[in-house]
């Protein structure tokens, strides 16, 4: 069931560059708002996450949209404070961003932990679509972004629906 995460996670890596708003009447794809590139690059960690044939690879793919989610908030964090404290906060944010590479690699996350990676990715990203889609400047890329979130959003469901809860290992008894 993973595998079926990798197309909506294509489609949002592609919607990076298409035209998705309007600005001051030109076309204007995400790529050029950094900002906003947890929503749609994010996609290639649960793409590397459906594809892996490797735990390393697993464990890439999800870092990947753990710690662009951790380094966006943390820069529009700085950014809106804008004084003394925001070197500070640029700091944690490393830090966090360390701390989760770290927990990460030394956790060897689960299938279901996987599956609900991918699926609050796909629920980010089709939070930021539908607040595109719904400005009056939308254009194409921002209504396909919503799309393939929303797919993979569902995709990630099924997978985590699709992944078979293990009995508990009985306990040894001494004798």
């Amino acid at each position: 069931m993973r595998t079926l995460t990798a197309i909506p996670s294509v489609v949002l890596l592609i919607c990076l560059f298409l035209p998705a708003q309007r600005v001051c009447g030109d076309p204007t794809s995400p790529i050029r708002f950094p900002e906003c590139y947890a929503a749609y690059v994010s996609g290639l960690g649960v793409l590397v996450m459906a594809i892996a044939r490797s735990r390393r690879a697993v464990e890439i793919g999800a870092a990947i949209p753990i710690v662009l989610a951790i380094a966006t908030v943390g820069t529009i964090v700085a950014i809106v404070i804008d004084g003394p404290g925001s070197i500070a906060i640029l700091i944690a944010t490393l830090a966090l961003v360390i701390a989760a590479i770290r927990a990460i690699a030394l956790a060897q996350p689960s299938e279901r932990v996987l599956a609900i990676i991918a699926a609050l990715q796909g629920l980010a990203s089709a939070i930021w679509s539908a607040v595109l889609v719904a400005d009056k400047d939308a254009m194409y890329g921002a209504s396909v972004s919503l799309a393939a979130a929303l797919v993979l959003t569902v995709t990630s469901m099924a997978w985590l629906g699709g992944i078979e809860v293990e009995p508990p290992v009985p306990r040894a008894v001494a004798r």
